[in-house]
């Protein structure tokens, strides 16, 4: 192969692939004659068009001798492994109903709480039964939390909607979501988000989540939370908020595995999105934060979404404080109604 085959061929292969250390640009390679077999060819030609799902790619040129003043390619790829089905039952609830409601309180909503307390105290006093049957005593910020994350989730679900990620950084989540588990376990898709450790993701595995969430991808943390979430059948969706992100994140996964962008409002919304469609359209994006009834039906309308998530928007401040819970049911059908007619048929 001379010098003007090789760049034809380097025209056809995208601009940077990724090995174990970042991403090298095809164009740093030495632009001298290079010496290939039919096989390094034939590898160099699939590996054009497997580059998305290569996990792994050494690049180590190996020079000739002086006398030959050529150099020899030698690229070793390794065959794209299987990507980890999503479990079958969170790829049912989030295909039917591609919402995800992220249910996280701020401290001071129940401090200020002015709503009816005697829902939350029926909530209360079956948690701490609840706890006392595992040997543990609950302070009473652990109950009320717990106890209003579990009113949050049957007035949304008596609204219609299944799908939510409770975020672990509230005092009392693991029973909130011990309950859920043993007691709605089977009719919604629990999730745990905000899951940056080891500790947090076993913890929430052991409390019966189906799939868990992060913010952020971090590098050689993000792969050792995605590895023990395989091992326990659970989806683990890290967050991203570049192109680079999510790239990384997505050869961290596997091919066709979620990728939660987050803050979408933040990074460009919906235009962000649909940027990213053309030369990522095998990364499915669960945009959140910033997802307001008006865009939603846009954002599930692109190719790549495979979900939103939303908060504040079904849940607002105000509301809650209130205690409005007739008020959060009806906003709960809206955009029930709304992501129902947007979202194409499983």
């Amino acid at each position: 192969m001379d010098g003007h085959e090789y760049s034809q061929l380097a025209s056809k292969i995208p601009c940077f692939l990724t090995n174990m250390h970042g991403f090298l640009s095809i164009h740093d390679l030495p632009q001298q004659q290079l010496r290939f077999t039919r096989q390094r060819e034939r590898q160099w030609r699939l590996a054009a068009a497997a580059c998305r799902t290569c996990t792994r790619l050494t690049w180590p040129p190996r020079y000739a001798t002086q006398r030959t003043r050529t150099a020899t390619l030698m690229a070793t790829f390794d065959v794209p492994t299987r990507s980890f089905p999503v479990p079958e039952k969170t790829r049912t609830y989030l295909r039917r109903q591609p919402l995800i409601v992220c249910i996280r309180l701020k401290s001071f909503i129940l401090d200020q709480y002015a709503g009816a307390r005697d829902a939350l105290e029926a909530q209360r006093k079956r948690l701490l039964t609840l706890a006392a049957g595992h040997g543990v005593e609950l302070t009473d910020q652990e109950s009320q939390t717990a106890a209003m994350i579990i009113q949050i989730v049957e007035t949304l679900q008596n609204a219609g909607l299944h799908n939510f990620e409770i975020t672990m950084d509230m005092p009392g989540v693991e029973w909130a979501l011990r309950y859920l588990h043993e007691t709605r376990g089977t009719s919604i898709l629990l999730g745990a988000g905000t899951v940056l450790h080891a500790s947090q993701l076993e913890r929430a595995i052991a409390c019966g989540c189906r799939f868990t969430m992060s913010p952020v991808f971090l590098p050689g943390r993000s792969e050792q939370l995605i590895a023990y979430a395989r091992e326990h059948n659970v989806l683990f969706i890290p967050g991203a908020a570049t192109p680079s992100e999510c790239v990384q994140a997505s050869l961290a996964l596997g091919e066709y595995q979620p990728v939660k962008v987050f803050p979408a409002d933040v990074v460009g919304g919906l235009r962000f999105i649909r940027a990213l469609a053309g030369p990522l359209s095998h990364i499915p994006l669960i945009p959140t934060s910033g997802v307001t009834f008006d865009v939603v039906e846009d954002y599930l309308s692109a190719d790549n979404v495979y979900a939103v998530g939303v908060s504040q928007q079904i849940l607002p401040t105000s509301r809650l404080l209130a205690g409005d819970w007739p008020q959060i049911h009806r906003l709960a059908c809206v955009w029930r109604k709304a992501v129902e007619s947007a979202a194409p048929s499983p």
